[in-house]
């Protein structure tokens, strides 16, 4: 029995007359409501010699050529899909048919880079992963499958440089442009930021839980497991993901970090346990969220904070850390009698 699909003279006139007119494939298809199959059919029972790739058609759609489309496909495979959707108009599933025909494998290509990284312990692995738990992002794809993402404002793409260089990558920073927002009524621009992605398998999330690095962690706590010795490297990097520390105005001098109440309620604790003596305020949340600001107020109890945390040569964001620039600074040990621990 034949299975192709019964249509009208009239409608492979109409086919025909528009095809050579001009007009698109997806043009064509709302038009007469033929799907591409039977399209490219029915031009090839009247003869009708397709347009070569690389030529725009009367409805201005774009017939891509196989050099444009293997340069898809290679960014495919080093390439987010979100990331090359947009870079190209193109869907994944057309875009992945595309490279099959091509000879691309089916599966992306994965750069390398140190998947162990977050299994160790060390300075630098602290810093990185408590500022993974402020400005990181997870997703757990399958339990073979997880993505680790990291984005920064434009101005701290040198930051952004140093992730990468230690996690040994080779994979491409992307940049995203501003965007218009709208915060309670008020409108503004957001920053151009660049964004640096990862792929390892199940032990990645595994290795990032431990460092309390999960999917979601805005609104899903998990305490982290810091041995004692790395500690103030992993709340350093938490600070200057997603803290704020003013020391110049004498009238508005305050140590804050923003996030889920339960967390910042142990970053508090872990002040206390290095030599933090007092408490922290912290702000309403809005509603249906759990987010809030842990603030510590006062010069002193600033500096002793940034005391605690900061040393000489340590891996940090630069302007975080414009207090270590300060006169009082140098004085601190006589002001507070402080004692490195």
């Amino acid at each position: 029995m034949s299975t192709r699909i019964p249509t009208s003279s009239e409608l492979e006139t109409r086919v025909v007359e528009l095809y050579l007119a001009g007009e698109g494939k997806a043009s064509i298809r709302s038009q007469t409501g033929v799907s591409a199959w039977v399209l490219y059919r029915i031009l090839d029972d009247h003869g009708v010699k397709r347009r070569p790739r690389g030529t725009r058609s009367k409805s201005r759609r774009f017939r891509w050529s196989d050099d444009q489309l293997r340069e898809m496909c290679e960014a495919r495979e080093r390439l987010p899909v979100a990331v090359v959707e947009q870079m190209y108009g193109m869907d994944d599933t057309t875009l992945w048919r595309h490279a099959k025909r091509l000879g691309y494998g089916s599966k992306r290509q994965k750069l390398p880079w140190d998947q162990l990284f977050f299994a160790r312990n060390s300075a630098t692995v602290a810093y990185w992963a408590g500022f993974l738990m402020a400005d990181g992002c997870v997703t757990v794809r399958s339990p073979r499958s997880t993505q680790l993402t990291l984005g920064l404002s434009e101005l701290d793409r040198g930051h952004l440089e140093a992730f990468r260089e230690a996690l040994n990558s080779e994979h491409a920073i992307q940049e995203r442009p501003g965007t218009v927002v709208n915060v309670g009524g008020r409108t503004g621009h957001s920053r151009p930021h660049v964004t640096l992605t990862v792929s390892g398998d199940g032990s990645l999330a595994t290795d990032l839980r431990r460092w309390g690095i999960v999917p979601n962690k805005t609104r899903n706590w998990v305490e982290p497991d810091v041995p004692r010795r790395l500690l103030r490297h992993y709340l350093r990097g938490w600070f200057d993901g997603d803290g704020t520390l003013s020391f110049h105005d004498i009238r508005n001098q305050y140590f804050k970090v923003t996030g889920h109440r339960e967390a910042l309620r142990w970053y508090l604790r872990q002040l206390q346990g290095l030599g933090h003596p007092g408490d922290a305020y912290f702000t309403k949340s809005p509603p249906a969220s759990v987010a809030c600001d842990m603030r510590i107020n006062g010069r002193w109890q600033v500096l002793r904070i940034a005391g605690l945390l900061y040393r000489k040569g340590d891996l940090c964001l630069g302007r975080k850390w414009v207090i270590a620039h300060n006169s009082d600074w140098r004085r601190r040990g006589h002001v507070l009698r402080f004692r490195r621990r």
